[in-house]
Formats: C-alpha cells, sequence, structure tokens
C-alpha cells in the first residue's frame, strides 16, 4: 500500500476534497497515473511511475506509465529508454502492447518512422482484444503516411518439379544420330527460393500529387534435388542465382479523370555469378474509377535492355496493359488483364511479339480461416525465327490469417504451368508449391 497526498487527488479530481491521505494499492496507483496522464498531470504520472518503481524496478506497467509521461513532458530520449526497458520487462499481452506501443510513440516524435512502424506492429501482435489490435492499425497507417520511406519486403521458397524452366525433352535426333541436350534446356527439380525490398522516399507531396526515388533489390536462386544433382551433375546451384538492383524517380499526379503515374528506372542484373544485363524503362500508367464497384487502369511502358553476356540479343521491348476489376458482392473482386507486346531484337531468338489474357479472383470472406484467391492466364508468343509458344496457367493461393505475426500471413500457393512449343525442348510443364509472407495493412 502506498499514501498519496489529499492535494494531488484535489488536482485530478477537480475539487473533490480528501481529509486525508488515502491508500492504494499497485493496480489502483497504475490506474491513477494514468488516469492523471490521460488528464494532462504528466509530472503526476510521472511520480506516480517513479513510486512504483521504487517497489519494483520492472514493473513493466509502470515503466510504461513513465516513458508516456516523458514523452508529454517532451523528454523523448528517456522515453525511449523507459519504453524499452518496459518491453524487455514484459510477460503479458497487455505488457508487450503497451511497451510497443509506448515506444512507437516517442520513436515517431524523433521523426525515426521506419522504427516506430515495426513497434506498431508489435503492437498489433500482442493487442490484448480486437479494439487495441484496432487502434494499432490506425496508428501504424498514420504513421506509414507520414513516414517519407515506404518499403516492401518479399520473400518466398516454392518447391517444383521444373525449377530452370526447362523442356520435357532431353535428346534430340539429327539424322542417324541422338544427341542429349545441354542440361539447362531440360527439367531440373529442386526448391525456388527469393527475396527482395522494395522501397521509396518521398521528395515531395502536396495532397494531389508526389515525386519520390524508388529503388529495389532482388535476389532469387534454386537448390537443386538429389535428382536433378544426378542428372546435371556438370551444374550447381550458383549456376542459377539471378540478383537485380533499381533505381528510379516518381511522379504521381491526381487529376479530375484518374490518377497518372510515370516512372522511369534503371537497372542492373547478374545471373549464375556474371553480369546480364543493363535496363532503363520508361513506364506510365492511369487508374480511373468508372463506378462504385468499377476500376479500370491502363498501362504502357518501353524498356531498352543491353545485354552484357551477349550483345547481340539486346532487345527494346513495347508493352501496353488494361486491367479492369471489378468488386462482388460479400467483398470478393475479380480482374481481367489484356497486354500486348513487341520485343525488338538483332537475335531472332529474343526477337518477338506476345499477348496474353490473365484473369484473377480473390474472394471475399474466409472460408475456415483462409483467405483464398484464384488466377488462370493463357500467353501466345511468336519468334523472329517462327518458333511459336502457347503457355497456360493455373494458381491457387490460401492466405492463412489465423497465422498472422507482427502483421503478416503466410499465403500458401499452388501453380501449375504449361508451355506448348513448336521448337520440341521449349515444351515444358511445371508444377510448383509455394510460400510466402502477405502484408495484412
Amino acid at each position: 500500500m502506498w499514501r498519496l497526498a489529499a492535494a494531488l487527488s484535489l488536482a485530478l479530481w477537480g475539487g473533490a476534497v480528501v481529509a486525508g491521505p488515502v491508500d492504494l494499492t499497485a493496480d489502483q496507483m497504475r490506474t491513477f497515473g494514468s488516469e492523471a496522464l490521460a488528464r494532462g498531470y504528466a509530472d503526476q504520472a510521472l511520480a506516480v511511475a517513479e513510486t512504483l518503481l521504487q517497489r519494483d524496478p520492472e514493473d513493466s506497467l509502470a515503466l510504461t506509465l513513465k516513458a508516456q509521461a516523458l514523452r508529454v513532458l517532451g523528454q523523448l530520449d528517456a522515453s525511449e529508454a523507459a519504453a524499452r526497458a518496459a518491453w524487455a520487462t514484459a510477460d503479458s499481452d497487455t505488457a508487450r502492447y503497451g511497451a510497443a506501443t509506448a515506444l512507437a510513440q516517442a520513436l515517431s516524435l524523433q521523426e525515426r518512422r521506419t522504427s516506430a512502424q515495426y513497434w506498431l506492429r508489435q503492437a498489433v501482435q500482442n493487442a490484448p482484444n480486437d479494439g487495441t489490435r484496432a487502434q494499432a492499425v490506425q496508428d501504424f497507417n498514420y504513421v506509414r503516411d507520414q513516414n517519407p520511406v515506404s518499403l516492401q519486403f518479399s520473400g518466398m521458397i516454392r518447391p517444383s518439379d521444373n525449377v530452370n524452366g526447362g523442356g520435357k525433352v532431353e535428346y534430340i535426333r539429327v539424322g542417324p544420330f541422338i544427341l542429349p541436350l545441354p542440361s539447362t534446356l531440360i527439367a531440373l527439380s529442386g526448391t525456388t527460393w527469393a527475396l527482395g525490398v522494395a522501397g521509396q522516399y518521398r521528395l515531395s507531396d502536396d495532397g494531389k500529387s508526389q515525386t519520390a526515388l524508388t529503388f529495389g533489390v532482388n535476389g532469387q536462386g534454386v537448390a537443386l534435388s538429389e535428382a536433378a544433382q544426378v542428372k546435371a551433375p556438370d551444374l550447381a546451384n550458383g549456376d542459377f542465382f539471378y540478383g537485380q538492383v533499381e533505381v528510379g524517380l516518381q511522379r504521381r499526379v491526381d487529376l479530375s479523370f484518374g490518377r497518372v503515374v510515370a516512372d522511369v528506372s534503371l537497372g542492373h542484373s547478374w545471373y549464375g555469378g556474371l553480369d546480364l544485363a543493363d535496363n532503363l524503362t520508361v513506364e506510365v500508367s492511369l487508374a480511373r474509377t468508372l463506378g462504385p464497384d468499377l476500376g479500370l487502369q491502363l498501362g504502357a511502358s518501353v524498356t531498352r535492355q543491353v545485354r552484357i553476356d551477349s550483345f547481340e540479343a539486346s532487345s527494346t521491348t513495347y508493352a501496353t496493359e488494361a486491367t479492369v476489376t471489378k468488386r462482388l458482392s460479400g467483398g470478393a473482386q475479380i480482374a481481367a488483364t489484356l497486354d500486348l507486346a513487341e520485343v525488338a531484337s538483332d537475335n531472332v531468338g529474343t526477337d518477338r511479339s506476345e499477348s496474353g489474357l490473365a484473369l484473377q479472383w480473390q474472394g471475399g470472406k474466409p472460408v475456415a480461416g483462409l483467405a483464398l484467391g484464384a488466377n488462370l492466364s493463357m500467353r501466345y508468343s511468336i519468334y523472329a525465327n517462327e518458333r511459336e509458344d502457347r503457355r497456360y496457367a493455373v494458381g491457387l493461393q490460401a492466405t492463412v490469417n489465423k497465422a498472422t505475426y507482427l502483421g503478416f500471413a503466410p499465403v500458401i500457393s499452388l501453380d501449375v504451368t504449361h508451355n506448348d512449343s513448336s521448337i520440341p525442348w521449349f515444351t515444358a510443364d511445371t508444377v510448383a508449391l509455394g510460400l510466402s509472407l502477405k502484408s495484412r495493412f
């Protein structure tokens, strides 16, 4: 029990007269301190927190109260230190939620908003009820909007019977001779993986227009199965590693007829440990609302790729795309995309015309805790060497919302593709099961 002076009660409760000191339990003192802070008495709240910490220096709730009071008093470094101590000693969802929120507030006021976003994800993860969870998500969205830096992380692992996109044919007949194809052209089983980060740094934003620097780093590779290593002993996992870095400038403008986004980016890529290509891409898109539940997006791009490994295979790609999105009753959504591309190159195996149609469905209400989605696509390509490819793909996705951690939910996917080519060794089938992560907010 602790005794608090009547004068403090008088200040807090607006004139309620107390004849003498009152006895309060630790829980009552924490409540008293929180009420003091809510009413604007940060000094008194800090005094209550310090009194509680004399009893127990590892009282997480008292440390959180101290952090909040110090934040109001403008002592941000001390507030951050108290919040970190509160997190280190927290032993319940309520304590962890309070500590994470207090730490995010102190960091945000120091303009360390990216770190604040991480701690707000911790607040969402440890929220003791739906109300506090919703508040933490709301706070996260507010800090994200205020943060000039925006980051998106991606990761995927995918076991597959064809990690390299190789064909089903392993041998070709030339007259009386039967010749094996190079190992890189035949289907190899194993597991593909990918990691990446894409981001923006906002340079200006007046509400209707925004200019930002863009950047990205991506890497993907394979882990060949034992069967693949036996089939292709001359190949190693590193032979399939692909890496890319990219920087650019983006301009976004909201106009009366829709949102226009223009991007210019430069990229460099590697494959198998060697320089592969340099890229320059210019892209313009328009997103327009056609009705309450109907949207349209149009896009056009030009990409100049200079191949470092084989200059003859350098190319210029002209592409256009149109997507119509329709929201259905119950929250479900469907989208149809049509795209056309011309790839101009001196290499007849690169020069081609392409067209594609893709349909995508995203379910509204979860089924057994799973958010379901599906996609179907068809693509036709005709090359300058008269090679023709018809590619068909179908995919299913299930987001496991109940397994969310720090706002990221695992996505399980199944993808089946078939490429029918006029050149036999480019005919390929692939079945892959994937696991990736998706942010829910």
